[in-house]
């Protein structure tokens, strides 16, 4: 690491704070850019939650950042009356909890209305499981986290929420100096902010009854309230750790965001927020990570509210500690290396292309990455209504207008999700009803972007209706984008259209933003047949393939099919052309290898 980072190659004249700010800002995003994504996660979470449980976006992307690297975390609360008390017994809690005994930052459960052993971590997980979190996706146990297997998955963490007397308790008497106000409005409208996670401590737990107290939505609150220099720093650490420590497989996964989020806090609470602005960012961030060094060299890092909790004191951190110290030293003993390190950050081109167009333009493409953080956890048919019923709700009452284009777009999500499921349904009844009811959903759907009318075409395909589906698909296929594309949003024409006149969110998604994938659920029979034994054996639980080439190649089934020799030739050309061209960049080799077997089944 040193030696790339060798301050002979690098000339303050030519790198300057104000160009390194910039380039920051299209890593991190801008603060507009951050507030689009949080818009989308409360929106998100407040349409798929069932009305049963509170859940979360935690994680990187719950804070607010984008980054390709990092996984969708959510977490499930059951509501009251599964509530813990802390300490002391509550009338409206399920459970006590108590510290005695235990590691700091661990508590043990007992149930509040009888006398009996401490509530057994492994006890908790097995219910969830026996409840069948999600019968439509695959699933793994990994700790206290169920995790999907399929590309941009999710790992969903059950958890038992803390009565917020309890947590008021505990925040009245922490003291801080920057989130005075988020500790107010956290009182005052009694949120729940602390959690027991069944995750045990590493050693000193062989009965698997200590619960880990978490202040992950705290946290979280925190964050939001930081100003933009403060979550950039934030976002920097994370990219330099990324960067510098997970990419060495001897120390990846020992420093992780949650002890960069603990530095960070610590740091805060020493520096005085006038310093926090951006010609100070690399102030900032040297000074973050040489406290981070500090807690490293001494194999100590204090978590934020319970400071007698050593963060590092897992074996492996202990083994490493030498090496990372070493590759800490070496980014901050470099001249000008962290301002480097920015620089050479690559960016999608896109964003640079949009430096000089207008707001809107440049809204809406903010608004579209976000949206690709929604993919949705929820599959049955009950849950999709709820979700329905609530947006419709909310949609009544709300005058922000990128509030309604978020919400409007989830509305066309879920009912693409509707139309998948009952298809499902009329194949194993054969009830008419159901089909009907998939292709007016469906019939929604296609609005959700410019290619969402694949699905449609695929069931008219299905149930015979080749004629329909070419011309849905011939009309569809007019207003792909040309050439290269990176990234979700077809720029060229929603340039041209904000150019010529007045446009919205809404009406800006049907025609200019693109899915570059389609998606076949193995559980589900929305496919082509000629598809069936390669989906339903598919090493993940999504067959996945390039978009365009799908659309040639359902055109070919049905050119196929009518026996149009010619237009058969046609589509297979342009069915090789389009997998030729597209470099399969999304999803590594299993996009490209997918999308080949459909060429391999046409020959």
């Amino acid at each position: 690491m040193g030696k790339g980072l060798s301050s002979e190659r690098y000339n303050p004249l030519y790198i300057n704070p104000k160009k390194c700010w910039d380039q920051l800002q299209l890593v991190i995003g801008t603060e507009e850019d951050v507030h689009i994504r949080r818009e989308v996660n409360a929106l998100y979470v407040y349409a798929f939650c069932l009305p049963s449980c509170r859940e979360y976006l935690s994680g990187s992307k719950g804070e607010g950042f984008l980054f390709p690297w990092s996984d969708l975390d959510i977490m499930v609360s059951k509501l009251p009356p599964e509530e813990i008390s802390m300490e002391s017994f509550h009338n409206d809690c399920a459970y006590i909890a108590t510290t005695n005994g235990c590691k700091p930052g661990f508590c043990k459960l007992i149930q509040s209305y009888a006398k009996c052993d401490y509530y057994s971590r492994v006890e908790f997980l097995q219910l969830k499981q026996h409840a069948g979190f999600n019968v439509n996706f695959d699933q793994t146990i990994r700790g206290p986290c169920y995790s999907t297997n399929f590309p941009d998955g999710f790992d969903c963490c059950y958890a038992l929420p803390v009565h917020p007397d309890s947590s008021n308790v505990f925040l009245r008497t922490f003291k801080t100096k920057f989130w005075n106000g988020v500790k107010l409005e956290i009182m005052n409208k009694n949120i729940t902010v602390m959690h027991c996670v069944p995750k045990g401590p590493e050693k000193g737990d062989d009965d698997g009854h200590q619960w880990l107290i978490s202040f992950s939505i705290l946290e979280q609150n925190i964050v939001h309230s930081l100003n933009h220099v403060q979550f950039c720093c934030y976002g920097l650490m994370k990219v330099i750790i990324h960067v510098v420590i997970d990419i060495c497989a001897e120390i990846h996964d020992t420093v992780s965001s949650y002890h960069l989020k603990t530095v960070l806090f610590h740091v805060i609470e020493d520096i005085h927020p006038e310093f926090w602005i951006s010609q100070n960012i690399f102030y900032c961030l040297r000074i973050c990570l040489t406290r981070l060094l500090l807690f490293v060299m001494r194999g100590y890092c204090p978590s934020y509210f319970i400071p007698e909790n050593n963060l590092f004191s897992k074996p492996r951190m202990a083994e490493k500690r030498r090496i990372i110290q070493e590759n800490l030293l070496d980014v901050l003993q470099c001249e000008n290396a962290l301002m480097y390190c920015i620089i050479c950050i690559q960016v999608p081109s896109e964003k640079n292309e949009l430096q000089n167009e207008s707001r809107k333009v440049r809204t809406f493409y903010s608004l579209c990455l976000a949206l690709r953080v929604v993919n949705g956890h929820q599959t049955t048919y009950r849950e999709c209504i709820n979700s329905v019923l609530k947006i419709m709700v909310a949609l009544q009452g709300e005058e922000d207008q990128l509030r309604i284009a978020i919400l409007k777009y989830l509305w066309l999500l879920i009912m693409r999700r509707i139309g998948v499921i009952m298809y499902d349904k009329f194949v194993l009844t054969g009830f008419e009803s159901y089909l009907l009811s998939a292709e007016v959903a469906l019939m929604f759907a296609q609005h959700a972007n410019n290619f969402g009318s694949i699905y449609l075409a695929t069931l008219w395909y299905c149930e015979g209706g080749y004629k329909q589906c070419i011309k849905l698909v011939s009309k569809t296929k007019k207003n792909l984008p040309t050439g290269l594309l990176k990234e979700t949003v077809y720029l060229k024409s929603v340039v041209n259209k904000c150019r010529k006149g007045p446009c919205n969110n809404t009406s800006l998604f049907e025609n200019h933003y693109v899915n570059l994938t389609v998606e076949l659920h193995r559980t589900s029979h929305l496919f082509p047949k000629d598809l069936k034994e390669l989906v339903e054996k598919a090493t993940i639980s999504e067959f996945i393939v390039y978009y365009k080439s799908y659309a040639y190649f359902l055109l070919f089934l049905c050119y196929y099919t009518l026996h149009k020799r010619t237009e058969c030739i046609n589509v297979y050309s342009e069915l090789l052309k389009s997998y030729r061209e597209y470099p399969f960049r999304l999803a590594g080799n299993l996009l490209q290898r997918n999308t080949k077997k459909i060429l391999q089944i046409l020959r």
